[in-house]
């Protein structure tokens, strides 16, 4: 989601101006979750897993981010995108 917010951060925080506030919910949500587990209204919960807690919450945000930092590093401008006043073309 950090890829996401990035494509919009350029528009200011709030979705009605095309920001990263619905990216920024959404990757709230999804670390939430790993923090706090499914419940027990869930197919984990039938299936007696417990995959939940703060290593499980602390391991979701740093993959998510060593995989953020990997694909922002290595993300290339579209064809005839400016980027840094030059035209780029393949």
């Amino acid at each position: 989601m950090a890829v996401a917010a990035s494509a919009n951060l350029r528009n200011g925080f709030f979705v009605q101006k095309g920001g990263c506030e619905h990216t920024i919910v959404l990757a709230s949500a999804a670390l939430s979750l790993a923090f706090t587990g499914p419940g027990r209204l869930s197919l984990d919960a039938v299936l007696g897993r417990d995959l939940a807690g703060p290593w499980w919450g602390l391991a979701a945000a740093v993959a998510g981010g060593a995989a953020a930092a990997l694909r922002l590093a290595t993300r290339r401008a579209p064809p005839g995108i400016r980027l840094d006043s030059k035209i780029v073309t393949r």
